[in-house]
């Protein structure tokens, strides 16, 4: 695994005890030397553990009301570990305190010190893949695919916008006033219900706890339904990789919803909602997503146009030939499979899970769009279409996560994707983020054709964007000749992208037409290289 970022590598190195500091600080200087590589990764191992079995101690003593303190965030970030939880954000030890505590301490040097050790424990844990011995003739983005997926849970990695999650459930919304779905099981899922869980997670940000009025019935409902159950007696080891914290990101301490993953409430609040439904409700929660997506992506799409369903590419007499959306212009058809899951997994199964979902979305898709190649009409709500009558056919996976990056893995989804350049695999957040910079189905297909082009020559992708970014660079050509050389033994890696200024991803309103939001895109998104 690549070293973190230089200034991510010191504040994560600064956190660790000082003798595992000088010792991962030495071998860092001189990788060849495998003994020393291999003391690094033993004291690592131990600081992590130790780390964790004294937490383990705190979550015992603790009580989970100190989530509640005024002071909170001036305990959780008044010790030598500091430097490391200002990269990795609060939320996850926010969480795993609020869910996993169970004693009846509010001492304050408690609290600190859970802080200080989860720092610790971050910066161990963050080193560790960087010794991890490899073996020869597996690709290494897979050795390491554990580790990967663990560091994205603690670490802000994902580009996320607040304007594409308060779209997606004011679309779910929408949904259930129109009678569209059946409302039985959120009743309580109003447009107004929506804007005010919002306000009020935002609120949160501002001062902790924050001194608002109650909660009306329907955004408490919504809170609720996101909340995680709690969790006493599991380790924090355990908790620290919880999938459940993307599906309920608050917690109830004292019959009070706490948004204590504060980042996922605001910018993942959709795939939340989503993932808690299906997991409650399966039927209802699959047809949800089906629906979300289609309308979704017809809104940020310029000039296309969403066919209404039922929508189905009959092969048989038997058969159902279920297509989830249908969306085109007057060049392109883009058909659709969707399928969320709830996230609620064990760890490190995200590219065995992916890998599952991804090739049953391939298969499906791959079948109906032979059969529309091959002169079988699509049947719509409005009768039925020939796909003959556009120039292009193409089909889009639309998944509810990223799966620990498998999605961008190109060593998951190349055989996955074996022989089909008409389909891709794309989360549902990330495709509504650049698919509002096209105005047309024609674009976006082209956008997708390329990002095919980019993984079936296994450079190493943190983000959609980082694709998106490379498709409108000024000098992606040059970039793309490179990515076509591979030297042996070397792996391409696009530099990361971010949103430079965090403040962007929640005020930044809904695109109001495409090329606005090219410019925006690629005016607040930045990496650390093009900073140095």
């Amino acid at each position: 695994m690549s070293e973190p970022a230089y200034s991510v590598g010191q504040a994560l190195t600064q956190a660790l005890p000082e003798h595992v500091a000088r010792v991962v600080s030495t071998a860092l200087e001189r990788p060849a030397d495998r003994g020393l590589a291999a003391e690094a990764a033993d004291l690592l191992t131990k600081a992590r553990q130790n780390s964790a079995t004294e937490i383990d101690q705190l979550l015992g003593a603790l009580d989970p009301s100190v989530l509640l303190s005024s002071r909170l965030h001036e305990l959780a970030v008044d010790h030598d570990s500091r430097a490391a939880l200002d990269v990795t954000g609060l939320n996850r030890f926010h969480w795993t305190l609020g869910t996993g505590a169970h004693g009846a301490s509010t001492d304050a040097g408690a609290v600190r010190e859970y802080y200080r050790l989860c720092g610790r424990w971050v910066a161990a844990a963050s080193w560790l893949p960087a010794f991890r011995e490899v073996e020869d003739g597996l690709p290494l983005t897979l050795q390491l695919a554990p580790d990967a997926e663990s560091l994205r849970r603690i670490f802000p990695m994902e580009v996320r916008f607040h304007w594409v999650a308060r779209m997606v459930l004011h679309g779910a919304a929408d949904l259930v006033a129109e009678g569209a779905i059946d409302s039985a099981a959120t009743p309580w899922l109003t447009r107004a219900a929506i804007d005010e869980a919002f306000d009020h997670i935002a609120e949160w940000g501002q001062e902790w706890p924050p001194s608002v009025p109650p909660l009306g019935a329907d955004a408490r409902h919504l809170l609720e339904f996101v909340a995680a159950p709690r969790l006493p007696g599991r380790t924090f080891e355990t908790l620290i990789h919880d999938h459940r914290m993307d599906s309920f990101p608050l917690v109830l301490v004292q019959g009070r919803p706490v948004p204590a993953a504060q980042r996922e409430c605001l910018l993942g609040l959709d795939t939340a909602f989503v993932s808690a439904l299906v997991g409650r409700h399966p039927d209802v929660g699959g047809d949800v997503f089906e629906r979300i997506v289609s309308r979704c992506l017809a809104q940020v799409l310029g000039d296309a146009r969403e066919l209404p369903g039922p929508l189905a590419v009959r092969l048989s007499a038997t058969d159902g030939g279920q297509v989830d959306l249908a969306v085109c212009d007057d060049e392109v058809l883009l058909l659709g499979e969707c399928k969320a899951y709830s996230t609620q997994r064990a760890p490190h199964t995200a590219v065995n899970a992916f890998t599952d979902t991804a090739g049953s979305v391939v298969r499906q898709l791959a079948k109906r769009l032979d059969g529309a190649r091959s002169g079988t009409p699509l049947a719509t709500g409005c009768g039925s279409v020939s796909p003959a009558d556009w120039a292009d056919l193409y089909g889009v996976g639309v998944v509810l996560t990223t799966s620990g990056g498998a999605v961008w893995d190109a060593n998951v989804v190349r055989p996955i994707l074996s022989n089909r350049p008409d389909t891709a695999i794309i989360p549902l957040h990330q495709l509504l983020t650049v698919a509002a910079a096209f105005p047309s189905a024609t674009d976006l297909v082209d956008y997708l054709r390329f990002r095919d082009q980019v993984l079936s020559l296994g450079p190493v992708l943190k983000d959609e964007v980082d694709l998106f970014m490379l498709y409108r660079s000024p000098i992606r050509d040059p970039i793309m000749s490179c990515l076509r050389r591979p030297a042996p033994g070397v792996a391409h890696v696009l530099a990361p992208f971010r949103v430079t200024d965090p403040s962007v991803a929640m005020d930044e309103p809904r695109p109001s037409d495409p090329d606005t939001w090219r410019q925006r895109l690629w005016d607040v998104l930045s990496t650390d290289l093009a900073r140095s």
